[in-house]
């Protein structure tokens, strides 16, 4: 079975995520065309129906799916019109690689390729040889990899012991997958547990279609223990404390994985006025045994504090170090709340209450600020739908959820209030939504905004099934929040006249982070496609705007969409779009460069 890739707009961490096309694929391009072209009484029951893609690959938004397995299998789950292919083709991972190897050969113009090449797995290091290791112990693990050299893809690779229980495998990522041509990779690691003294030996069997590799293992068990050794933690991370409150001990675990008793002389720290060694179990630890140490930390003035946690011992590799580090805070400065100051729902049919929208809350002050509550001026129609917020310590963060149910046709407002203990206490937060009468044929689109915020990047999607795995938040997606900024757009197959497809590029070259661009017909998408191929095009017709005039000028009916970049901050590339000059003001402030006015959305 060949592992699904993550959908493309994951970025995603994992829009966990595309990619650009290779110069080949690795599935089965035949067996993929037969499954494309599938019939039944010669009649088309697969992608090649009139009414879905047709024969021609290189059409009708097929092309997207070229080597692309994890869109194609997104789709079959989010498409209605294509939610019955799964179970009546039965398509498993692996023929959905084979559809998209199908695509790839056919949208670059190429018949599929003949001759099918072969399969030669190679493994490294080969044969493993294990270290002496006492009877009932067991060794360090070797890792082994398996490469394939050949032309052709190696499928349903699995590695399997001959003897699990002298030579156990772990880690073992050869089991039931693909390994491509040209240099693809699987792994395991194995070890040594003799139950007898003396030489052992047995092999690794590597199964695929094509055949059968073996790799040889062997050990010798000898009677004598082997020496002591203790595995320690490399580091211990305490986050921020206020200066000079002590905090709670953290617990330290100490093992010995060695084979004989290993006698701890000291435990020490060389900053034990802020990082004090609190209690200690650890003298005499046997064999497969462990200890606890406690650590405290007690910041003695504010910024980044640190140690060295050193363990004295007759064990091998003694002394051994143990990083200790935390953040020392100000217990002076009063606790200040961060949140956004407005929120935009967009159209919303009357009676129908929106997806939750998350608001977050941030305390960037020193103290603690405990939040009293969070109220809405017009719940009837601005819901508070959960809230985890109650008292934040310095620099931590809680969310409350909100949704809108719009009462009537027309503009509709309130605003959220946040009392706490904190700085600038009550704080209010704007909120906003249109209501429209819910009838088919509505010419424009909300598009929502996300933010990651360990990447600091902002995504923006009007696909709807994008916005319900964004908003159930489930891996790979569970660091992507709504920001509360939306703005709409004209749906592309009832845009008006004199409007302009956006398209949208995707770029995995700054790993691990992603990044998506945003540009209109006319207006970047072309010249993007011709100088920047590491930029792959996702969609050339995701939704329209009109363009602006000179000056930025924006037609009568459309308000300005600014664009933001962040200049590479954190190493990889990303734009922002608001309509507020506001909030495009707070992006220059943090290092942001305005690019203008570059679309015209719909009031």
């Amino acid at each position: 079975m060949k592992p699904i890739r993550s959908a493309p707009f994951a970025l995603f961490a994992t829009l966990a995520l595309a990619w650009a096309t290779p110069a080949s694929a690795f599935g089965d391009c035949a067996n993929g065309k037969l499954i494309y072209n599938q019939k039944v009484a010669g009649v088309p029951i697969s992608c090649s129906q009139s009414s879905c893609h047709g024969t021609n690959v290189r059409g009708n938004n097929i092309a997207n799916g070229a080597n692309n397995p994890g869109l194609i299998n997104l789709y079959l789950d989010n498409q209605p019109e294509m939610n019955n292919l799964r179970g009546t083709l039965n398509l498993d991972e692996s023929k959905i690689d084979d559809i998209a190897t199908y695509i790839f050969y056919g949208t670059n113009g190429s018949a599929c390729p003949t001759g099918g090449g072969t399969v030669n797995l190679q493994a490294a290091p080969a044969p493993v040889s294990l270290p002496s290791t006492t009877i009932g112990a067991t060794s360090a693990t070797t890792l082994v990899t398996i490469t394939n050299t050949g032309t052709a893809s190696a499928l349903a690779v699995t590695a399997i012991s001959n003897d699990a229980t002298h030579f156990p495998l772990s880690s073992n990522t050869c089991s039931g997958i693909t390994v491509a041509a040209s240099g693809g990779t699987c792994t395991f690691s194995v070890a040594f547990h003799p139950t007898a003294a003396g030489a052992l030996s047995s092999i690794v069997t590597v199964n695929h279609t094509s055949g059968t590799l073996t790799v040889g293992v062997s050990g010798t068990g000898t009677s004598g223990a082997s020496p002591g050794q203790l595995a320690v933690p490399g580091t211990i991370n305490f986050g921020n404390q206020i200066v000079g409150v002590t905090s709670s001990a953290s617990s330290v675990t100490i093992s010995n994985t060695g084979g004989t008793a290993v006698a701890v002389s000291s435990v020490t720290s060389n900053n034990a006025a802020e990082f004090a060694v609190v209690s200690n179990t650890c003298a005499t630890v046997n064999p497969g045994a462990s200890c606890v140490v406690g650590v405290t930390f007690k910041p003695s003035i504010s910024g980044a504090r640190s140690a060295v946690i050193t363990v004295l011992s007759n064990g091998t590799g003694s002394p051994q170090a143990i990083g200790a580090s935390g953040t020392g805070t100000s217990a002076g400065s009063p606790g200040a709340l961060s949140m956004n100051s407005s929120i935009t729902f967009g159209n919303q049919a009357v009676g129908v209450a929106s997806v939750p929208t998350s608001v977050n809350i941030t305390n960037v002050g020193g103290a603690a600020v405990s939040i009293s509550s969070v109220s809405s001026s017009n719940p009837s129609e601005f819901t508070i739908a959960s809230s985890n917020c109650g008292t934040l310590m310095a620099g931590s963060s809680c969310q409350f959820s909100v949704t809108f149910n719009p009462g009537a046709v027309g503009t509709r407002s309130g605003s959220f209030t946040v009392v706490s203990n904190g700085t600038g206490s009550p704080q209010a937060i704007n909120v906003s939504g249109t209501g429209t009468s819910g009838q088919s044929g509505s010419p424009t689109v909300t598009v929502v905004e996300y933010h990651h915020a360990s990447f600091d990047h902002y995504f923006i999607t009007p696909v709807a099934g994008e916005i319900v795995l964004l908003d159930a938040r489930a891996p790979p997606f569970q660091d992507w929040l709504r920001t509360g900024i939306t703005f709409k757009a004209y749906v592309n197959a009832t845009a008006p006249a004199g409007s302009a497809a956006i398209c949208r590029f995707f770029n995995d070259h700054f790993a691990p982070k992603s990044s998506h661009f945003y540009a209109a017909k006319g207006a970047g998408c072309e010249v993007t496609i011709a100088q920047f191929p590491d930029w792959g095009l996702e969609d050339d017709k995701l939704f329209n705007t009109m363009l602006p005039g000179t000056g930025g000028s924006c037609p009568a009916g459309t308000n300005p969409l600014y664009r933001m970049y962040n200049q590479g901050q954190g190493g990889a590339p990303n734009h922002r779009f608001v309509t507020n000059l506001a909030d495009q003001q707070t992006m220059i402030n943090q290092g942001f460069a305005a690019e203008g006015v570059v679309m015209c959305v719909p009031q």
